[in-house]
């Protein structure tokens, strides 16, 4: 959040969705969004392990799939696994999406990034010091 002009926060169930603010799912908790009445809602909730996880970031992306937007920003960072892989494959068949994966120099883990990459899925790869600025510039913030 310090690092950047948007604010960034934990989903908390049944929030609004705002613009400039960037949602991360809290700690063993599944985040989805949902949509009422032309509105974005966060669900946030503590269901089974989605593949040994939770959050599963393929939950949350597949939430997307079924919401009214124009586009949407994807960010996969440092992790362990294709977590997130398959969701933003299944996004990419029905949305326009740009992909902002964490680069192998600034990873812990570089699982997931790697695996979204070799999909051929990230639009840019950026260490974990750019990927604030690349987001407000995609964005145009």
């Amino acid at each position: 959040n310090g690092m950047s002009k948007l604010t960034v926060k934990e989903a908390e169930d049944g929030e609004l969705l705002l613009p400039d603010y960037v949602y991360i799912a809290p700690g063993g908790c599944h985040f989805e969004v949902t949509a009422k009445a032309g509105k974005l809602y966060s669900h946030v909730y503590n269901g089974p392990p989605v593949n040994n996880l939770r959050p599963n970031a393929d939950v949350m992306y597949e939430s997307l799939i079924d919401v009214d937007v124009g586009s949407i920003l994807c960010v996969v960072l440092t992790g362990m696994g294709a977590d997130g892989t398959k969701g933003i494959a299944s996004l990419k068949e029905s949305k326009d999406i740009y992909c902002i994966t964490q680069n192998e120099d600034t990873c812990v883990v570089y699982g997931m990034p790697r695996a979204v990459e070799l999909s051929g899925l990230s639009n840019a790869s950026v260490p974990l010091d750019k990927i604030a600025k690349t987001i407000s510039n995609k964005i145009g913030g």
